[in-house]
């Protein structure tokens, strides 16, 4: 069956866990699998000859975070590959210079790793960053990722799209196999396994590498790399036998001086947010940092203000209604949207948590009215042919839901309003 296919949500599961065998034979040595990361993990790789898997703690798409939190956090592990060889926006967001490195090996060499667990069902556990010998059951595989059209419940892989399936993010089946679009760059291929037992927050897995594995990984340099800082490590990996590459991009793009920069920025204003703590809590002030976070968030919330008060989810909204919004929530933990007042910064932290209940809420219960180019949402529910009372209550029920949702994030912005002119005297 095809993707485009696919209505059941497991069979869409197992379709995306079968990326390996759907390769054919001819084309499994030549396809590629690339992760992005730096050169002291791959040492650590090559020292303990494996590589450790992490929950949904470390995801950075904040709603798919959210979503594997509530239903299978510390259940799922995963390791994060591409399908995409020196994609330049990942090299920028995982393995930048001075010691990015993007590490490579074949769809062989990933079926290999998973025939090397073929009989078994146990995983060494990670704790205090060293693998012990204790050990979890579990399930082992490779899979896909598919990503959602923030609009609507269309899915796509590729050029492969999909409008079957109702609320995939809100599909247990489907947790963790898809992410909203803005990540399709990243073109993914995780390396999971599925636990049957709980693990504590700070636990993480272990996949022993083979020897015949380990040999078949290669290493390009990111654009930038520093040979020089880092030729120790560098030398330690070409002794045991990994072959490492110049990047293609080598001299076309400068990285190094962009992150210099950065860098140098970024400690700036570290300097400067510390500064200003100590003045904010000495002089009861508000620093110019938080006025200007305030007013943006301020901007973000009044554009919604009839939604989140007076409109009645039972009725269709413009598509583009919370888009705002949404780019706010990707970028919430960001330092730059944080406050330099601890009073209000509280207040902040309780409003993105209600936020992205609420945005959580309606990306999974509403979807595009016909194709993906019409300009309204509505309810899920709403395409049912409600003939009784009961189909009647349950599309109340998911507005009143909405309804309520929307009024406790209204409720947590005007706390943050009153907080912050209290503090200001205004």
């Amino acid at each position: 069956m095809k993707f485009e296919e696919f209505k059941d949500p497991n069979e869409l599961k197992n379709y995306l866990m079968q990326v390996l065998s759907r390769t054919g034979n001819n084309s499994i040595n030549s396809k590629m699998l690339y992760h992005y990361t730096n050169e002291s993990v791959v040492k650590n790789i090559i020292e303990s000859s494996y590589i450790w898997l992490g929950t949904s703690e470390v995801m950075n798409d904040k709603i798919e975070k959210e979503l594997v939190s509530s239903m299978m956090n510390r259940y799922l592990y995963f390791m994060s590959f591409s399908r995409s060889e020196e994609n330049l926006a990942m090299y920028k967001m995982y393995a930048a210079p001075p010691n990015g490195v993007m590490m490579s090996f074949s769809y062989a060499t990933a079926k290999n790793i998973l025939d090397n667990y073929r009989n078994k069902l146990q995983f060494n556990i990670v704790r205090d960053d060293k693998v012990t010998d204790d050990v979890v059951d579990g399930e082992l595989y490779w899979a896909e990722v598919c990503y959602k059209d923030l609009h609507s419940d269309r899915l796509c892989v590729g050029r492969k799209y999909n409008d079957n399936i109702a609320n995939p993010l809100n599909q247990d089946s489907l947790c963790g196999f898809v992410k909203l679009d803005g990540w399709s760059y990243e073109n993914e291929v995780r390396l999971c396994v599925a636990l049957s037992n709980r693990l504590s927050k700070e636990e993480r897995i272990a996949i022993r590498l083979s020897e015949d594995t380990m040999k078949r990984i290669t290493i390009v340099k990111s654009p930038g790399f520093d040979s020089d800082k880092y030729s120790d490590t560098l030398a330690f990996i070409k002794r045991s036998g990994i072959v490492i590459n110049e990047s293609n991009y080598e001299g076309l793009v400068d990285f190094k001086e962009i992150n210099n920069n950065a860098d140098d920025i970024d400690r700036l204003r570290t300097r400067v947010i510390e500064l200003e703590h100590i003045i904010s809590k000495s002089q009861g002030v508000i620093m110019n940092s938080d006025k200007v976070l305030y007013d943006k968030i301020v901007k973000i919330y009044d554009s919604i203000k009839y939604y989140l008060t007076d409109f009645d989810f039972s009725n269709d909204y413009e598509k583009d209604t919370f888009d705002k919004l949404y780019r706010f929530l990707l970028e919430a933990d960001s330092p730059q949207n944080e406050f330099v007042n601890e009073e209000i910064e509280k207040t902040r932290q309780n409003l993105i948590k209600v936020s992205v209940r609420f945005f959580r809420y309606l990306t999974t219960h509403t979807f595009l009215r016909g194709n993906r180019f019409v300009s309204h949402c509505y309810l899920a529910e709403y395409n049912l042919i409600k003939s009784d009372s009961e189909d009647d209550q349950r599309y109340e029920a998911e507005a009143d839901k909405m309804n309520h949702l929307a009024d406790d994030v209204w409720e947590k912005y005007k706390e943050l309003v009153r907080k912050y002119r209290k503090i200001i005297g205004g």
